[in-house]
């Protein structure tokens, strides 16, 4: 299996096997992949089918166990980003592992929340740009930590 590439300054913390739910056995058709856990993101990777998904941690807000499928090896990572949420379902034999090294973050076995998310902010307007105050105040809104006013607030006092 090819290794993952590691972005600049990030820290391969585990690697585990990972499978479509009900098919951790059968690698057959590229239906088993790599799950690797960094101090930036998740990387789920299945070569054979194409599949390559790479979830930085602040945008990740779910991971949890499917305790009745497989003995609670079958696992949900929901995440946000551009409006949607996704999810994806996988499954390990590497549940201890796992555990150890997620039970730090704070998504970690929570509800997957959903994120508002303002139609007044396009996509091309959240590029970060470094140390544009601007730009992170417009991300922070966008992922529903700031209100709409706090937003306006912040933003006038910095352009003034």
């Amino acid at each position: 299996m090819k290794d993952i590439p590691l972005w600049e300054n990030e820290e391969n913390l585990l690697e585990a096997k990972i499978g479509l739910p009900g098919i951790i056995t059968n690698s057959a058709g590229g239906r088993t992949g790599k799950l690797m856990i960094t101090n930036q993101r998740i990387v789920c990777s299945f070569p054979g089918l194409g599949l390559f998904y790479g979830m930085p941690h602040d945008l990740i807000t779910s991971f949890k166990w499917d305790l009745g499928f497989m003995k609670g090896g079958n696992f949900k990572i929901t995440w946000f980003v551009n409006q949607q949420s996704t999810q994806i379902h996988y499954q390990t034999n590497h549940k201890k592992k796992i555990v150890r090294i997620l039970e730090k973050m704070p998504y970690y076995d929570q509800p997957a929340v959903l994120k508002p998310w303002s139609g007044d902010i396009q996509e091309t307007d959240l590029t970060v740009v470094p140390n544009d105050l601007v730009t992170i105040l417009k991300i922070r809104y966008a992922k529903g930590e700031i209100s709409k006013e706090e937003f306006e607030k912040m933003k006038k006092v910095l352009t003034e």
